[in-house]
C-alpha cells in the first residue's frame, strides 16, 4: 500500500451501488455455501443499504483507494461494552493488499476511543480465509453458535486493550 491513498469515511446515499457491487463481488464465491435468504441478508439490498445510511442503527462506512470504493463494513453499538462488526468486505481486486487490516485497524481505533470492552462479528465455516485473518488480529470464537436464514454462524470477539 506503499503511496496508495487510502480513506474512509461514512457512507453516503450516492454510495449505495458502490457499497452493494462491493459486498456482492466479495461474496460471490461463496454464494453455493449460503441458503438464498442468508445470502441475500449478506449481500444486503440497496434498500438495506440505505436504510443503514439513513438509520441510526448501524453506522456504515466505505473505505476509498485514490476516491474509489473499494471496501465496506458495518458497526452496530450492541451495548455500552461491545461493537459488533457487520458487512466488512474488500473488493475482491484488492483482497489480500492489506485493506482488510487497515478496516480492522480503524474500527479498533473507534472501539478504543469510544471506551468499547470487545468488538465482535460473526462469521461462517466457507469463510476460512476471513477467519484465519481474523484469528490473526485477535478475535476468538466464543462458543456461541446461532442459525442465520439456515446457515450456522459462529460468533467471534476481541478484547480492545489500551
Amino acid at each position: 500500500m506503499v503511496n496508495v491513498k487510502i480513506n474512509y469515511r461514512k457512507a453516503q446515499i450516492l454510495d449505495i451501488n458502490e457499497i452493494y457491487n462491493t459486498l456482492l463481488k466479495a461474496f460471490e464465491p461463496y454464494k453455493s455455501n449460503y441458503t438464498n435468504d442468508a445470502y441475500n441478508a449478506t449481500v444486503l439490498t440497496l434498500k438495506d443499504i440505505k436504510n443503514r445510511i439513513l438509520g441510526d442503527k448501524y453506522e456504515i462506512y466505505v473505505v476509498t483507494k485514490d476516491k474509489k470504493i473499494i471496501g465496506t463494513f458495518s458497526i452496530l453499538k450492541k451495548n455500552k461494552d461491545i461493537l459488533h462488526l457487520r458487512s466488512m468486505a474488500v473488493h475482491p481486486d484488492f483482497q489480500g493488499k492489506g485493506f482488510g487490516l487497515f478496516i480492522l485497524r480503524k474500527i479498533d481505533m473507534f472501539a478504543k476511543k469510544n471506551n468499547y470492552k470487545f468488538i465482535s462479528l460473526d462469521t461462517s465455516k466457507p469463510l476460512k480465509r476471513a477467519i484465519k485473518f481474523y484469528k490473526n488480529f485477535g478475535f476468538e470464537f466464543t462458543g456461541n453458535n446461532q442459525d442465520f436464514y439456515g446457515v450456522k454462524i459462529f460468533e467471534m470477539i476481541k478484547e480492545i486493550n489500551d
